[in-house]
């Protein structure tokens, strides 16, 4: 996906989804996530977008997507009960050590602390189900988080992450490098250990006769 000479935070998310091989979304719209839809609908090389019943469903299908692809799944929600009931249907993939991608929106960053309806802090309520959660503060950052995500998501045990986007950020523009990636699983096969002395004495024994 092309991206304009001064893109948003939301077409810039898009971009890099697209440039780590992400062709499928799960998700449910929210009033946080407009913008984010918006490029859904006016870039038809955009990840196709599958509504699901409820973001609770939304995990569940990014979970199975990953599962029978062996590939990163994605999933999106937006602010407060969208994010609440998204955390729910990521345990199982936390469980299983599934890669799935969660991005959800928040309210804008200048209304952080003043009661807002749909404020949460979705660091802490992702914390449990996740290895790793960030917030993007800037819409220049997001290329590189989405890449660490990827990264992160795939490599060594996988499981879930979440990237957290505030509505401001993907409104705000930004000129930033878009990288490409492989949202594959596993990210890296280690081989078997070699040496004897990582085995176990009784089965060292047993293989040499000793």
């Amino acid at each position: 996906m092309a991206c304009d000479t001064n893109p948003t935070g939301a077409e810039l998310l898009v971009a890099t989804l697209v440039r780590h091989g992400v062709d499928t979304v799960f998700g449910v719209p929210g009033d946080t996530g407009v913008v984010l839809y918006d490029v859904f609908a006016r870039h038809t090389d955009a990840p196709r977008h599958i509504l699901a019943r409820d973001e609770r469903h939304a995990g569940y299908m990014a979970d199975g997507y990953a599962r029978t692809h062996r590939r990163i799944g994605v999933c999106e929600a937006s602010s407060g009960g969208g994010a609440v009931y998204l955390a729910g249907g990521l345990g199982e993939a936390y469980a299983s050590s599934v890669p799935v991608l969660a991005i959800t929106s928040d309210i804008h960053r200048r209304s952080r602390g003043s009661g807002a309806i749909t404020e949460i802090d979705q660091e802490a309520l992702f914390g449990a189900v996740t290895k790793w959660c960030r917030t993007a503060e800037r819409a220049a950052d997001i290329p590189a988080l989405v890449a660490e995500a990827v990264a992160t998501a795939t490599g060594g045990r996988p499981g879930p992450v979440a990237l957290i986007f505030p509505e401001d950020v993907l409104e705000g523009h930004a000129v930033a490098a878009v990288p490409e990636g492989e949202p594959v699983l596993p990210a890296a096969r280690p081989g078997a250990p070699s040496s004897p002395s990582r085995v176990s004495p009784l089965i060292w024994r047993a293989r040499s006769g000793r």
